[in-house]
């Protein structure tokens, strides 16, 4: 097997990388775990923002919350 090591990637800041929120449970969708969509925080027509590194939220609903669509980043904040 052959490995391969990357000798001029240096760690990210947390300030340029952009967020992806991945929902485990809540409203049956096309997620990437089968619930509502992911929700990123910025894309590519945001030229100003728009990194294409990311980090993983994962987002549950709680027990007893009536989970809702969220479609942006401002309303999943908006639930915590």
């Amino acid at each position: 097997m052959e490995s391969w090591k990357c000798t001029n990637f240096k760690q990210p800041t947390k300030g340029s990388l952009g967020k992806v929120y991945f929902f485990h449970n809540g409203i049956t969708g096309n997620g990437t775990d089968g619930f509502q969509n992911d929700i990123f925080s910025n894309t590519p027509a945001q030229k100003d923002q728009y990194t294409p590194l990311r980090t993983i939220i994962d987002v549950t609903w709680n027990i007893g919350k009536v989970p809702e669509i969220l479609d942006s980043e401002k309303k999943i904040l908006m639930q915590t």
